[in-house]
């Protein structure tokens, strides 16, 4: 299989580029529709009682739409309810065992190897077409008649939120004709009697919660057993799953619960049985997601990078699933009812059993153990830090992620069964790690109301709190250098070396604390300035990270997803803005359409490489060579020129791409199978020698399940035997790529060779994965693609740092250059314009207010509290009359309430209680309208000015048809992009292309309303 390798470990940029997407290992999300089969695969019920809504199948897909029946393009759970807004694509049940000493699985991924029936003990699977096998649908009694009858949804209701389940619930009658003859569970009730007097027992659905959803299936049929992650013979289990929520307030209202009884119906034991629930997160977009877990919950999670997502602008939530049924560790001392926890990302999805085997397992895909980077200690559990403090284990590299959160083995033998129950928790608080924070504490709301069986009563939690950011500046290091009381030499010293790691600029030798004293201590120019701004913003988000805490103060702490704005810098955020400068050069991959009476021909198959969108980059990035741009000087990469002049043809070696008509691939794997050395109308020419280079192209070829290749008439339009894409999404996977080797006209014998395209020892230069704009889009003669190595861009302050380094002083523009990175890192220092920050000055004000945030469905208030155990925060909808909301302790002097519970329109004043009960003195008082809707607004490019990374953001009023336009200084309009489908709410939309620097005119219109700004792009 063809390898994927990270150019730059530690270019965060890069890498992300690099291993986003692999094009032969990741499972596209967008894959075909699922099939419409009979009635009784049912996919198109959905759990929506809450502010969740969750597609639910028999199948063994949970939160996943396979036929895209929701319109959202295969999103499973919306949040909130009544939006498009997803928080999770796919999820289902993974299931492994040893069956005579050799594994079994079977999972559900975006195919499913179950079928919907119960399976006799020792026999056959039920007729999966069996009518009462379908998702069965149903409500507790609450008092209403109607709870107990089969409810559509009105036209009415569907056409104010299309993504409601038709079906509001089924009948009982319904569920126990059916469901309960195939096992599922019931209960007697006891309802109103005759006339509504006394009451009389009726055997009804024993509903867990306010709604649930039940089906049972199995996995018995070999020929469903086709996923790549799976294709082993069938474990022979059962599955009785049930899918319930609550409409209730509080953390159940954002929390759905899964339990699956397994019962073993083969006539074998099943060793080492792992149970897992497996989840494909997209945080509303889909790229930019962290994962982790919570060893102590068993709470494995996935959040944001960052404070400025595309879906959910500033506060985006965060996604947890927590298994809560827990056996005792006797290993640990605890409860754990996760052994493992497995995340991975688009493009390193298993394809093949054993690399699930080893995922189930708590290893790494080819079966070596985990190491926790910070202990070096074995674990099986990844990233098993705290991100919301910065703490331990953390991921660090957004990307497209999946989670795999797995019981702790069992055996389980004929006829035994085992429950697993997992609840899928979502928490949303002011800002991403806010989210995770809310996250967190509503886990353990929930475990406990779990625990107690879902108590009517139990209070609801209090404020979840999250952490302020907490900056020093460069004179407050230097003061810890010089003697101070909060820091230790030692503290100095780790410090130090952390910063001198994490760039380039500052090299701080063999006593790094003695240099990171040294450059903060040093003003001596503005080039000093700047750097010891940057040696203390590097301090800043370490410090948490490395463990160091000062004495007597609070801690030192900067969230990496921060948003932030430095002039001159293309970063968005902390983690770019202090991302150390590349050490290796980065690749150019342009199409020169230098025939302009037809349009640019072809555009990149976005598979997250490093150019030409996504379809271009170094062959080692792609599928492996022996050329290392990482080691390799950049010399060793030439300029290559692809002119496109059939008059200059060159011969090519072709390679074969063996699949299966459903694309999957054969017995004997992809191949690559050697095709002979053919005539393509084109060639490669190094531009500073001349010289033709050797190229090699992929064509994909259909085979039969032995990789015997069909007739013609079966193989795709593209079998041509020249690189020609298609005008399809993946181009026909006609990947070229070029030799680092002279053209010699004949074929060499070691290239002329099955696999040798992929299998990384040959010195491929550069590749490109291409697609037809249009099927009748010609490649010019006089066009050109051409690759070349350049230096990378990088929005971080340490590669701009570095490229001033050998500029003289004596240049203005050098020392205004200086001026701005000095200027904007030392506000960040400061703590302006990042959001609410904590303080180390004690104040004769006991709490006084920090900040106050009113949306139309939420009040966000924080204070700042000092020398007090407890507060009380109060409510007034008049000056004269306040409602105790509750009673919280500060965190590191930090109070943070949020109140859902408001009215749009309404205005309302909150303070905090310092005495006990509620009692005066009362602080913090503020008061505030709740706006009624969102508004048409446009910030504008951020940063501004703007470079290579930047996004355009914006917020829209509702629903509805909306516009966002570029134009240049001329008028002429160079960005058209219909953004309305984001809904209401704050966006930040990624500026596409490469406008070329300039004065923009921004403008936002929706319906009768715009909004316009300006903006500057700079390279």
């Amino acid at each position: 299989m063809p390898r994927l390798r990270a150019a730059v470990a530690s270019s965060i940029a890069v890498a992300i580029a690099l291993i986003l997407v692999h094009p032969s290992a990741a499972r596209a999300k967008s894959a075909a529709p699922h099939p419409m089969r009979a009635t009784s695969y049912d996919i198109a019920r959905r759990l929506d009682i809450n502010s969740l809504n969750c597609f639910v199948t028999n199948e063994g897909w949970v939160g996943y739409d396979p036929a895209n029946i929701g319109g959202g393009g295969g999103e499973g759970l919306f949040y909130p309810r009544g939006t498009t807004h997803n928080v999770l694509y796919a999820g289902g049940l993974w299931l492994g065992g040893l069956v005579g000493g050799a594994p079994r699985l079977a999972v559900a991924e975006y195919s499913s190897e179950y079928a919907p029936g119960t399976l006799a003990q020792g026999g056959a699977p039920a007729n999966p077409l069996g009518f009462q096998f379908r998702v069965w649908k149903v409500n507790a009694w609450t008092g209403n008649a109607a709870d107990t009858a089969h409810v559509d949804r009105t036209p009415t209701e569907l056409a104010a939120d299309p993504t409601l389940d038709p079906v509001a619930h089924h009948g009982w009658g319904e569920y126990m004709a059916n469901a309960a003859a195939v096992g599922a569970p019931v209960r007697t009730w006891f309802l109103p009697g005759p006339g509504g007097v006394g009451t009389v027992p009726v055997l009804g659905p024993d509903v867990t919660g306010d709604q649930m959803l039940w089906c049972v299936f199995n996995d018995a049929d070999l020929a469903n057993h086709t996923n790549e992650a799976g294709r082993t013979s069938p474990l022979g289990v059962e599955v009785r799953q049930s899918v319930f929520a609550f409409n209730r307030p509080g953390p159940l209202a954002q929390a759905l619960f899964i339990r699956w009884r397994i019962v073993n119906r083969s006539t074998q034991s099943i060793d080492a049985m792992r149970a897992a629930c497996w989840l494909d997160p997209d945080i509303g977009g889909s790229t930019d997601d962290l994962a982790g877990c919570d060893t102590l919950r068993s709470l494995g999670f996935a959040y944001n990078a960052t404070n400025a997502d595309l879906v959910y602008g500033a506060t985006p939530p965060a996604l947890g699933v927590d298994l809560l049924d827990a056996t005792y560790d006797a290993q640990h001392g605890r409860a754990v009812g996760m052994g493992v926890f497995d995340r991975y990302m688009n493009g390193t999805d298993p394809s093949y059993s054993i690399t699930t085997w080893n995922y189930l397992n708590g290893l790494d895909a080819d079966g070596v153990p985990i190491v926790n980077p910070m202990t070096l200690a074995p674990t099986t559990w990844m990233c098993s830090g705290d991100p919301v403090v910065g703490m331990g284990w953390v991921d660090t590299n957004p990307a497209d992620r999946r989670i795999l959160a797995v019981r702790p083995a069992r055996t389980l033998a004929p006829g035994d069964s085992m429950d697993v129950v997992a609840a899928i928790i979502v928490g949303q608080g002011p800002n991403r790690l806010g989210s995770l924070a809310q996250l967190q504490c509503w886990d353990d709301w929930i475990q406990q109301a779990y625990a107690s069986g879902f108590p009517a009563d139990q209070p609801q939690p209090q404020a979840c709190l999250a952490p302020q950011n907490c900056p020093r500046t460069p004179d407050w290091y230097a003061g810890e250098c010089a003697g101070g009381t909060h820091l230790t030499a030692g503290q100095l010293a780790i410090l130090g070396t952390g910063v001198d790691q994490q760039s380039l600029t500052l090299g701080f030798g063999s006593t790094p604390g003695a240099g990171f004293c040294t450059t903060l201590a040093n003003a001596s120019d503005v080039r000093a300035e700047a750097k010891a701004e940057y040696a203390a913003l590097l301090a800043n988000a370490l410090a948490t990270p490395l463990g160091v805490t000062p004495a007597g103060a609070q801690p030192i702490y900067l969230d990496t997803g921060l948003p932030v704005s430095v002039p001159g810098l293309a970063a968005t955020t902390l983690l770019q803005l202090i991302e150390p400068a590349p050490t290796t050069f980065g690749l150019h991959g342009d199409y020169l359409n230098l025939d302009t009476t037809h349009p640019t021909p072809i555009a990149g198959v976005n598979a997250g490489l490093a150019a030409f969108g996504g379809g271009a980059d170094y062959m080692w990035n792609f599928f492996g060579s022996s050329l290392d741009p990482t080691t390799m000087v950049p010399d060793s990469f030439p300029t290559i020129e692809l002119r496109f002049d059939p008059a200059h043809p060159q011969k090519a070696y072709r390679y074969l791409r063996f699949e299966l008509q459903d694309g999957s691939y054969p017995a004997v794997g992809r191949v690559y199978k050697y095709a002979g050395f053919v005539t393509v109308p084109f060639s490669a020419v190094d531009s500073a020698t001349g010289r033709t280079m050797d190229i090699g192209f992929v064509e994909r070829a259909v085979t039969d399940d032995n990789g015997t290749l069909l007739a013609p008439q079966y193989q795709p339009a593209t079998f041509d035997s020249t690189w020609s894409p298609d005008a399809s999404e993946a181009g026909g996977r006609e990947y070229l790529a070029v030799l680092a080797r002279p053209y010699q006209g004949t074929p060499r014998t070691d290239l002329a060779m099955d696999g040798a395209f992929y299998d990384g020892v040959h010195p491929w230069l550069y590749a490109l994965w291409a697609r037809r704009v249009a099927p009748d889009t010609q490649l010019d003669p006089a066009d050109k693609f051409v690759f070349s190595v350049h230096h990378p861009d990088s929005p971080g302050a340490d590669a701009a740092l570095l490229t001033l380094e050998s500029r003289s002083l004596a240049d203005p523009a050098v020392t205004d250059a200086y001026a701005l990175i000095r200027d904007g890192l030392a506000a960040i220092n400061r703590g302006e314009g990042i959001g609410p920050t904590c303080t180390d000055v004690s104040t004769e004000v006991l709490a006084s207010l920090v900040r106050a945030d009113a949306q139309p469905t939420a009040v966000a208030i924080e204070w700042r509290v000092e020398g007090v155990p407890a507060v009380t925060v109060q409510r007034g909808e008049r000056a004269d009359e306040w409602t105790t909301l509750g009673t919280v302790a500060p965190t590191a002097g930090q109070v943070i309430w949020r109140d859902t519970d408001v009215v749009p329109g309404a205005r309302y004043g909150y303070r905090l209680a310092l005495g006990a009960g509620g009692a005066p003195p009362y602080a913090g008082e503020t008061w505030l309208e709740v706006p009624r809707t969102a508004q048409l607004a446009l910030a504008g490019f951020r940063p501004n000015p703007a470079g290579t990374n930047a996004t355009i953001v914006f917020s829209l009023p509702g629903a509805g048809r909306a516009t966002l336009e570029m134009l240049d200084v001329a008028g002429r309009r160079v960005l058209a992009e219909e953004v309305g489908a984001l809904g209401p709410g704050t966006h930040a939309l990624p500026l596409k292309g490469r406008p070329a620097p300039g004065i923009y005119w921004l403008r936002l219109t929706k319906g009768e309303q715009s909004a316009h700004t300006t903006g500057v792009i700079v390279r």
